[in-house]
């Protein structure tokens, strides 16, 4: 009789230390799912030429990849439906009912794209703005004057419903909020020079989210704050382990097919080269120009 009144109290206090860490974990996500932060954003141009809407039409759909999240239509899809993690939609990035593009200004528009941060003042969830962070003036307002140009979708969402690793996530400070992680009143940046040269390598390496997946020093690994079944990143630097074993066609091949040298495929839904297959030659040539410049680092 002791033994069972010992085994109930230890079970009774193990949901009471469970029950603690929830409820802290609660409310550690809601304080920052509330809190707003202050920006030095920019009133941007809104355009409407064609040479801007084609120019941000190149960007959507081969470098910042906006499709893999927002949907083939960019009408905003739920990118994120799953129990432990929650339901969470991208918006909507049209003109129509429940898009964006019919109600946000030039300075709404940097918030959400460079800052992370809704018109409200509160950090969205799972926007990549840690790298977009890096894009120049006139490529938002081009990726601006594309959105706008886009056949109206009407389609509204529900208000993100989080799960409980997703809420541990934000609680922890893993980067799924990258308005807490970004410095708002850094200089804007200038846009990189056209060609295949390092220096556009290392500025489409940034702004298509790279580092987001394969570190700050580029070597690989668990993706952090992404689902834990995802497989780690490939190591992208010219250690002999990793881009070494690669030429320049090579590479190619692999953001063209998603296809690596064994001849296995990448998921895309972990690895976005759908997009990044549609890079102009010379983008593709750039980056591989530049990863040729990082220091390596052996695979771990």
């Amino acid at each position: 009789m002791s033994a069972a009144r010992n085994v109930g109290i230890g079970v009774v206090g193990l949901l009471f230390l469970v029950g603690v860490l929830l409820a802290g974990v609660f409310f550690l996500s809601n304080g920052k799912l509330t809190k707003t932060y202050p920006a030095s954003a920019v009133d941007l141009s809104v355009r409407t030429d064609s040479a801007s809407v084609a120019r941000g039409e190149y960007l959507v759909n081969a470098v910042v990849a906006c499709r893999d999240c927002h949907g083939e239509d960019l009408g905003g899809t739920y990118f994120m439906d799953a129990g432990p993690m929650g339901k969470i939609a991208a918006p909507n990035l049209t003109t129509g009912r429940g898009g964006v593009s019919g109600t946000y200004s030039g300075r709404d528009w940097d918030l959400a794209i460079r800052h992370g941060i809704e018109p409200g003042g509160r950090g969205l969830l799972f926007m990549p703005s840690e790298a977009y962070t890096h894009l120049a003036d006139e490529e938002v307002e081009d990726i601006v004057a594309y959105l706008g140009s886009l056949p109206p979708v009407d389609r509204e969402f529900d208000s993100p419903k989080l799960g409980p690793v997703t809420r541990m996530l934000l609680a922890t400070g893993q980067p799924i909020q990258s308005a807490a992680h970004i410095d708002h009143d850094q200089a804007r940046p200038k846009r990189a020079p056209q060609g295949a040269s390092a220096e556009r390598g290392a500025h489409l390496v940034e702004v298509s989210g790279c580092r987001a997946c394969h570190g700050a020093d580029l070597s690989g690994g668990k993706v952090p704050g992404a689902d834990p079944s995802w497989p780690p990143a490939a190591n992208l630097t010219p250690d002999p382990t990793a881009l070494g074993r690669y030429n320049e066609t090579s590479f190619e091949h692999v953001l063209r097919t998603g296809e690596k040298l064994d001849g296995s495929k990448i998921d895309p839904t972990t690895m976005p080269w759908q997009a990044y297959a549609q890079m102009a030659p010379e983008e593709t040539r750039a980056i591989w120009t530049y990863l040729q410049t990082v220091p390596a680092v052996p695979t771990k």
